[in-house]
């Protein structure tokens, strides 16, 4: 429904030759909000925070550098994840 009502609109507009609004364009995504979205664990979302903005300003060298540390850290992270699962499969509650 709305696309069509949007498509009516930019009809109309063009007809009283009046520019159609521009289109909105969404922005990057947060590291922060995608690292919890993946269940990393919030004493580890800085440091990987920190390194998402170091691979994104860095050089070709610096990228490959800040990809290794994010390969450890995503280690860390894989094997609390499985740690975790381990724990909750046999009945103990763990918190986050």
């Amino acid at each position: 429904m709305l696309k069509l009502t949007n498509m009516a609109l930019n009809l109309a507009m063009r007809e009283l030759r009046l520019e159609p609004p521009a289109r909105v364009l969404p922005k990057k995504g947060d590291p922060a909000k995608a690292l919890k979205v993946m269940g990393a664990p919030a004493g580890m979302m800085p440091a990987m925070t920190k390194l998402v903005q170091e691979y994104a300003s860095a050089t070709d060298a610096g990228r490959r550098a800040a990809l290794q540390k994010m390969y450890r850290l995503g280690g860390e992270i894989m094997k609390h994840a499985v740690i975790i699962a381990g724990l909750r499969a046999r009945g103990i509650t763990v918190p986050g």
